[in-house]
Formats: structure tokens, C-alpha cells, sequence
């Protein structure tokens, strides 16, 4: 969803762009007026590209991402490609798990005071879906495959939920997903932070701005 999302909104800023995917029935209904490419991967592909943006369940590992970054051509994240292109204030929720109850709770207290309020990322919409909405805040579910490759993306708080041992950067290191996850709480307004147990909140990273802590 987030894919053809970040398509429909660079397509309707005027940019060419080119799509690609291993599988090459993941393109269906795309063909129609763009350059749609699936099967092997061709490092040829890149040729006259200017931006390449990643959809989340692309592994940094994949020789696209790969090519792409040694080529030192630029590489978003939809959420980062959405970001730049809204000035709504934004809310961050991750987690292992319990990121969509928050997310849906914090969107109810919003409405409930009056506030024109989404549930956006991976509950409701992608986020470039929400570009050009009439929202006075988003709340962005945000997984670690969706905070890679984020740089402007600055929500005004974010929420770190719990952080389970077991869940890495998918990159085959032992470093935990809070190294990516730091980009939600890269924020110029407070984090409030939920480790999972003693040993995650001791190899927390420090975060930017002013953050509350508590572990069970």
C-alpha cells in the first residue's frame, strides 16, 4: 500500500518515475503510463535516477538499496518522502507490539478534544496518502522497515512502547530496532519511552530531546 501510495504523490508533484519489483505481480495495474520493470535485478536500472524510494519490507541488504546507496544516490522511506510534503504536526507510536492500541487511543483523545485527527502508517492510511488532507494532526503507526531511510521526518512527540529482545534490525546483527527507531523520536518535542525489561532500557540510546522512561 505505502508503495503505490509514494507513487500516486510523486506523480502528482510531476515526476517520472520508475517502478521495480522482484515480483513481478506485485505490479499489476501499474503498467499504464509509467515504466514498470519486475524479475532480476539489474544495477543498470539505475541509470538517470535522481531519487529511490524504498518501500518498508525492502531489506537494506536488497541489491537495489544496495546498488543504490553505493552509487550515493538518495534513498527515502515513504514516510520521509511524506514528511516532506506536510507541515501538520505529527505523533509517533512504535513498538514490538501495542503500537496500534496507542495509535488508536491517542487519535480518540484528539477527536474527543476537538482536533481534526488521523490514524495513519500502518493503521488507516499510508502517510503520503495523507498529504494535502484537511488534518490538524497525524498519528503515525511506524514500524522499524518504515523508519529507515528517515531523515526530515520530525514528529512533534513520539511513543517507544516495548522493545523485545528478539526483534534486530533485520540486517542478521544482534543491534536492537531501537537504532532505527531512534528516527520517531527524533523529535523536538517529548518521547515517552516503555521498556520491556531492565535490559532494553540499559541499552537505550539517548534521545535528542526530553524523554520518560519506565520499565516493568
Amino acid at each position: 500500500m505505502s508503495g503505490r501510495a509514494a507513487l500516486r504523490l510523486l506523480e502528482a508533484q510531476g515526476d517520472i518515475v520508475v517502478v521495480y519489483d522482484a515480483d513481478p505481480a506485485a505490479l499489476e495495474g501499474l503498467a499504464e503510463g509509467r515504466r514498470v520493470l519486475g524479475g532480476p535485478w539489474d544495477p543498470g536500472l539505475l541509470a538517470g535516477i535522481d531519487l529511490v524510494v524504498a518501500s518498508p519490507g525492502v531489506p537494506e541488504q536488497a541489491s537495489p538499496l544496495r546498488d543504490a546507496l553505493a552509487a550515493g544516490l538518495t534513498v527515502w522511506g515513504e514516510l520521509e518522502l511524506a514528511a516532506r510534503h506536510l507541515s501538520v504536526p505529527l505523533l509517533a507510536v512504535t513498538a514490538t507490539n501495542g503500537k496500534t492500541t496507542i495509535t488508536q487511543m491517542a487519535v480518540d483523545m484528539l477527536r474527543a478534544s476537538g482536533r481534526r485527527a488521523a490514524a495513519v502508517g500502518n493503521i488507516g492510511v499510508p502517510l503520503t496518502d495523507a498529504v494535502g488532507g484537511d488534518w490538524e494532526v497525524l498519528v503515525v503507526e511506524a514500524s522499524s522497515f518504515q523508519l529507515r531511510f528517515t531523515a526530515a521526518f520530525h514528529p512533534r512527540a513520539a511513543v517507544l512502547l516495548n522493545v523485545a529482545p528478539t526483534t534486530w534490525t533485520g540486517t542478521g546483527t544482534s543491534p536492537p530496532t531501537w537504532r532505527p527507531r531512534r528516527a520517531s523520536t527524533a523529535t523536538r518535542g517529548p518521547a515517552t519511552c516503555w521498556y520491556s525489561t531492565p535490559t532494553t532500557r540499559a541499552r537505550r540510546q539517548p534521545w535528542p530531546g526530553p524523554a520518560r522512561a519506565w520499565c516493568r
